[in-house]
This record gives structure tokens, sequence and C-alpha cells, in this order.
């Protein structure tokens, strides 16, 4: 009977995984920056954010293409975190150290 139980239940569960299919989901469609974020953050004085930006449908994915390269960022905490740290970078060196 155990048996009879198992083979049974592990054919629902089967079907049950092979119906969830990723060819059963839609994604959003990919947008441009301006239409998803201000217009301060979608281009600054060293970066730009490429269009398209991607979703997987739970978080957007922004490529950001700055003189020091392209810096990918999950999710608009994310960007406003990489847009600071491209702004870091233009800064240069540290005033306050000194040089060994």
């Amino acid at each position: 009977m155990r048996l009879a139980v198992a083979i049974a239940s592990s054919w629902v569960l089967g079907r049950a995984i092979a119906a969830d299919s990723p060819d059963d989901f839609e994604f959003p469609p990919d947008q441009a920056p301006a239409a998803l974020l201000p217009a301060s953050m979608v281009a600054g004085t060293n970066y730009q954010v490429v269009d398209p930006v991607r979703s997987d449908g739970l978080m957007r994915t922004y490529v950001l293409d700055s003189k020091f390269g392209r810096f990918e960022a999950y999710g608009r905490s994310a960007l406003l975190i990489r847009t600071r740290e491209i702004a870091a970078l233009t800064l240069g060196p540290y005033p306050g150290r000194r040089r060994a």
C-alpha cells in the first residue's frame, strides 16, 4: 500500500513540476531607462544607463556604461550605489592620504 501511495504521489508531483516549466511564464518587456528612472539617474557626468533595461519579473537589471568600464546593477538600490561609486572614481586619490 505504501509503495502505491509513493508511486502515485511521485507521478502527481512530476506532473506538477512539468506544468510549471519556464516556457509557461511570461517575462516583462525590455524598457527604456527614461521610462523607469528620473533624468538625473539615466545619465550623469561620467556614466549613462544602457538601453534597454531588462527585467526578470522581480527586479530590473541596469547596465551602466562609463569611462571606467561597464557595470551591472541588479535593482534600483544597486544602481544608486553604482552611480555613487562612479562619482567617487572621478575624485582621484584621497586628499588626506600621504604617499609613502
